[in-house]
């Protein structure tokens, strides 16, 4: 597939992602939105009608109220009706041409002091609001929210989000298509060039004729990148070559751990005694590789990487430890463990040296033995 292709797909995916999570983000940030503009509208209707009629309601001015009402309503097609309860518990004014449609009037002497609640009048589903007019007193304002033309709002914010998702789409294609094209000619050079590279080895460095700065800057790093890659890999083949051999040199057996206890590499006097070689010993736990017991009490010995690990020290192996080889051969052992420290000093591993002292063991046995029959004889 062509550069200048992969980069038109890539920002039509963007442009749809963006779009599908506009379109399926809408409802919440519409219902958010006019939740939060209808709280703010119906305080400020509150605070407008309450300063408006409020002195008129104390006075007894119910045209005066319901006229006032009335002029509120005819300026907010949102309104379906308004009315005002007294301090008496009685309608002092409304909106309605004649009363209060029989719904609203069963539920203001059933429920007088409710909050909210819904009706259905004229088709039309309606949300009452009911709010103290004057605050301590027994006076009401109740608000007749019509949800039809809440819907008509709803409806006319989602067909303006779909036109200007597909405006953005569209631009952003456009753009997608020209870009692909300026940059689809010297990012395909740079290509051949680093395909080159992979062919002729890692000596090999990425030349690209082209005025493009960038083009020339990207380069030029990556060929800063060969280099220092080159480097640092023959450094890291010297180090370990130096490494292995040390520790090929070393007489003693020579397990080293990472900081999860997994064994990371070990000498071939290490993979004898414990009948392991190295490549298929590498990441498995120290306790499946170095299986040690108590030459007594044949009971599992204490794992002394894990003790390093806990506690940062070096430890050593109790007597009589033994160690059980793959094939089940026995090695009475004697060993030590330490840390490895970073250049921080915190701990990445640690490393386990251990020498077979079975034939120690077995001349000091007999030693004992021979030292218990003479005694017994004198």
């Amino acid at each position: 597939m062509k550069i200048r292709t992969r980069i038109a797909l890539l920002v039509i995916a963007l442009l749809a992602g963006i779009a599908l999570a506009a379109v399926n983000g809408e409802k919440i940030l519409l219902r958010d939105h006019l939740t939060a503009a209808q709280n703010e509208w119906v305080k400020t209707v509150v605070e407008a009608v309450a300063e408006g009629v409020a002195h008129d309601t104390i006075n007894g001015e119910s045209l005066r109220v319901r006229n006032f009402l009335r002029r509120v309503v005819s300026r907010d097609r949102s309104l379906s009706y308004m009315f005002v309860s007294d301090f008496d518990g009685q309608i002092f004014a409304h909106t309605f041409d004649g009363g209060l449609p029989t719904a609203i009037a069963a539920n203001f002497r059933n429920e007088a002091h409710a909050k909210s609640v819904s009706y259905l009048l004229a088709g039309d589903e309606i949300r009452e609001v009911v709010v103290p007019l004057i605050a301590g007193m027994e006076a009401h304002l109740h608000i007749g929210v019509s949800q039809n033309k809440i819907d008509a709002l709803i409806a006319k914010a989602r067909n303006d989000l779909f036109q200007a998702v597909l405006l953005v789409f569209v631009i952003g294609l456009g753009l997608a298509v020209l870009v692909g094209r300026r940059m689809s000619r010297p990012l395909r050079l740079l290509a051949e060039q680093i395909q080159h590279y992979g062919e002729e080895g890692r000596d090999a460095r990425v030349v690209v004729d082209t005025t493009e700065p960038d083009i020339k800057e990207l380069a030029t790093s990556f060929n800063e990148m060969i280099a220092t890659r080159s480097r640092a890999e023959a450094e890291l083949a010297k180090s370990e070559e130096s490494l292995r051999t040390t520790l090929n040199s070393i007489g003693d057996a020579v397990i080293a751990t990472d900081i999860s206890g997994n064994v990371i590499r070990m000498n071939p006097i290490a993979a004898n005694l414990t009948g392991w070689n190295s490549p298929d010993a590498e990441g498995l736990p120290l306790n499946q590789v170095f299986n040690i017991v108590n030459a007594k009490t044949r009971a599992p010995a204490v794992n002394p990487v894990g003790t390093v690990l806990a506690h940062g020290k070096i430890v050593g192996l109790a007597n009589h430890t033994i160690l059980i080889a793959k094939d089940g051969t026995e090695y009475q052992i004697a060993d030590s463990a330490a840390p490895i420290l970073d250049d921080k000093g915190e701990i990445v591993g640690v490393v386990l040296v251990f020498r077979n002292v079975t034939e120690e063991y077995a001349v000091q046995e007999a030693l004992r033995t021979s030292e218990t029959r003479l005694s017994s004889h004198l």
